[in-house]
């Protein structure tokens, strides 16, 4: 790479891989400035631009990421994971129809696109469409059964809604096994606690607290639970 980049300064796809090299060395300012580099020299490559985009959201400089996601996208239209990121951006700001818009656009490229179906199954929760959000969580699920995300969200929803108990709990359970999390254990706490049943939630907040004692929402229902059994 070094090698090609001597013999030829102005070879972007060399820029690129070496950008790509400094984020697997968690060098980020030396991976922006490398895929700033890869655009100058060739600014058809749609792949730097996203990369630079996740960058530039990665440090908070979200106007630069959604310019260089619409710049992927624009070099090829049926760049579905631009428009995937690009959602994601347009979320992180607080624009949900754009993010919808974005995701369903990534959507139509590609309807398994597992990302591209979890964000927009977050951002229906953010508009209280709570029946399209659950149908996106349950296709993530069909598409990756092992997409521990997808569990818990839908688990949230079903749970806090008071749509389906019985099956959040399964749902929880199975983010856990999946990947046991404070936050899923605190989730599963709150689950028994609405149910009634108090000696569960406590040894589910416990583990939650466990994991993270320094999350103030685990903290605060390890409070509740405990003065609710007496402890």
């Amino acid at each position: 790479m070094w090698r090609t980049l001597e013999l030829n300064p102005y070879y972007g796809k060399a820029y690129q891989n070496l950008g790509t090299l400094y984020v697997l060395r968690a060098e980020t300012d030396k991976a922006i400035e490398t895929f700033e580099q890869a655009i100058q020299n060739n600014p058809s490559l749609k792949s730097a631009h996203n990369e630079l985009g996740s960058l530039y959201a990665k440090v908070g400089k979200y106007d630069e990421a959604i310019k260089e996601f619409e710049s992927s996208t624009r070099i090829d239209s049926r760049y579905a994971i631009g428009y995937s990121n690009l959602g994601k951006v347009h979320l992180v700001r607080g624009n949900a129809s754009e993010a919808l818009k974005a995701f369903k656009h990534a959507l139509s490229i590609d309807p398994n696109h597992l990302w591209a179906l979890y964000y927009s199954g977050r951002t229906y929760v953010i508009m209280n469409r709570y029946g399209e959000a659950i149908s996106a969580y349950e296709n993530a699920i069909l598409i990756n059964p092992n997409f521990y995300l997808a569990y818990l969200d839908l688990a949230k929803i079903l749970g806090e809604r008071e749509i389906d108990v019985n099956r959040a709990f399964t749902l929880a359970q199975k983010a856990i096994e999946l990947k046991p999390t404070a936050q899923t254990f605190d989730l599963l706490a709150w689950l028994y606690f609405k149910s009634g049943v108090y000696d569960e939630a406590y040894r589910a907040i416990e583990r939650a607290f466990e994991l993270n004692s320094l999350d103030q929402s685990i903290v605060q229902h390890r409070e509740e639970i405990k003065r609710k059994i007496g402890r």
